[in-house]
């Protein structure tokens, strides 16, 4: 079975395109802390059901954590300060509550499935809302591979 095939996959590892040890060591920590944080998040909103809770509690560890190291910051000035405390915190926490109760009421398949569809819904509405980007062949063939994959798990 596995061990049978593993020549097999080696052999279309050689074919690949040699890609910097910093990359896949960066792709594959990304993997891991998102899959990780999906689970314990999901985890922690099965045995305590109370999503804003949880994200206040996590907020303020964040917050406690990060004013440890409040030197190490350098913000801009003080508009510029103003300007993304006025507007990133709270949409930042808004898609952290819309997160939990989205744990909460499904599975992390479910929510796996949506997150990978979210591209079709932004471009859509970078494209109502006039943002320059450029979509060409690729673009629209991985955005088609993220529906097709979407499909095939549902």
């Amino acid at each position: 079975g596995l061990l049978a095939s593993a020549p097999a996959c080696t052999r279309v590892l050689r074919r690949l395109p040699k890609m910097p040890l910093g990359l896949l060591g960066s792709a594959a920590f990304y993997l891991a802390s998102s899959a990780g944080m999906s689970i314990l998040n999901k985890l922690a909103v099965t045995a305590l059901p109370l999503p804003v809770t949880l994200v206040v509690i996590q907020m303020a560890f964040t917050t406690a954590t990060t004013l440890c190291g409040w030197r190490l910051i350098h913000i801009g000035s003080l508009r510029d300060a103003l300007r993304w405390g006025c507007t990133v915190p709270l949409l930042f926490n808004a898609m952290l509550v819309s997160s939990m109760f989205a744990m909460r009421h499904n599975t992390l398949g479910t929510i796996a499935v949506f997150r990978n569809i979210a591209p079709l819904f932004t471009l859509a509405i970078e494209r109502v809302f006039r943002v320059p980007i450029e979509v060409d062949g690729p673009t629209i063939a991985s955005l088609l591979t993220i529906v097709l994959g979407v499909g095939i798990y549902h």
